[in-house]
């Protein structure tokens, strides 16, 4: 059971559990919210929680010392993929609004666990799908609902990161679970339309996977480590009626219909300066996700304090992070067997992978 929200000045009092690069954005986030207090920052490294705590005004702690704490209502995961489960679990157990990063856990069968306890529990849990927050996808998702570009054609989903990530970041798993996984989400958030199977292949630095939907369309995701030109963030949805598309270089959302003019919503940002067409590798690039989806971090943090104090659910849920582990797990078979795996539903209700015969 939940435990009653504190409020200090109409604020929910939080603990941030990892103190990495993914901790750093939340505590800042954290910070600059009003309904939220961030007062510990844990880490299994105490000087990097020590670091981290001084720059945001928290106190550096251990998870059991912060969760002892009975103003503590909730609770914002940022540790390696390899924890999510034990810190989540402690998160529920204690009755915490508990935001986690992406993915929910490394696995499926721990995903599946994680997401019935947090049922179970009734729990007000968020997993870090922080691309729902993003005003254009949001703008997308809007137009898709409304069926003004009629049935479904196609999804194009287009991830290109500038470089390849440190050694150290790739514990999260392989790029499915690491980096395709948002879209993974998206695909189950923009559409509503069950997926039947998944074609994946991935090298090094490039995934790419179908997903073919049970309405007969279908959707493309690719994931790339090295984009030289820039942050590459692509979406294009085709229509039988009308086509959607956020065309990234330019922060536009760009919706045409058959026989009329492009409607245009542009979200402006700071964008760097390019001095020249053709763009090298290390100069003029577009600023990593950090900056791309800056106001996306905050608009998540923002719904994820307001849910701790007793407000609507928000973002992601558990169930959420499961289909889009489900996802992942499918196309790490697929690319792993060289082979297309149908998805089938479970007696829970859940797709779950079996490869084709």
């Amino acid at each position: 059971m939940a435990i009653e929200a504190f409020s200090s000045n109409g604020r929910a009092v939080a603990a941030l559990v990892g103190a990495g690069r993914m901790g750093e954005i939340h505590a800042r986030n954290a910070t600059a919210t009003p309904s939220l207090e961030l007062r510990y920052v844990v880490d299994q490294v105490r000087l990097r929680a020590d670091r981290l705590a001084t720059s945001v005004g928290a106190r550096p702690s251990t998870l059991g010392a912060a969760l002892a704490d009975p103003d503590v209502t909730a609770m914002i995961v940022a540790t390696s993929t390899d924890a999510h489960e034990v810190v989540v679990r402690a998160g529920i157990g204690r009755g915490l609004a508990v935001l986690c990063e992406k993915p929910l856990t490394g696995d499926v069968s721990t995903s599946t666990v994680l997401a019935h306890e947090a049922a179970e529990a009734s729990a007000a849990l968020m997993v870090g799908f922080h691309k729902r927050f993003d005003p254009a996808i949001a703008e997308l998702q809007r137009v898709l609902l409304s069926g003004q570009i009629g049935e479904l054609v196609s999804l194009s989903l287009i991830s290109r990161d500038p470089s390849p990530p440190a050694d150290i970041y790739e514990v999260g798993g392989d790029a499915f679970f690491d980096m395709m996984i948002h879209d993974f989400d998206l695909v189950g958030w923009l559409i509503d339309d069950p997926p039947v199977s998944v074609l994946a292949a991935q090298s090094r630095e490039v995934a790419r996977c179908v997903i073919d939907l049970q309405g007969g369309s279908s959707a493309y995701l690719e994931c790339g480590r090295r984009s030289v030109s820039s942050y590459d963030q692509t979406i294009e949805v085709i229509g039988t009626v009308g086509a959607v598309r956020i065309l990234d270089d330019e922060h536009v959302v760009s919706t045409t219909f058959r026989g009329a003019a492009d409607r245009r919503q542009r979200w402006d940002a700071p964008r760097p300066k390019r001095t020249a067409d053709v763009c090298h590798t290390g100069e003029n690039v577009e600023p990593f996700f950090l900056s791309r989806y800056s106001e996306a971090f905050q608009a998540e943090t923002r719904a994820f304090a307001a849910m701790a104090l007793g407000g609507p659910r928000a973002g992601a849920t558990a169930e959420d992070g499961l289909q889009a582990a489900l996802l992942a797990a499918a196309a790490t078979e697929s690319s792993e067997a060289s082979t297309r795996v149908r998805l089938r539903s479970s007696q829970a209700g859940r797709a779950s992978a079996m490869r084709s015969a």
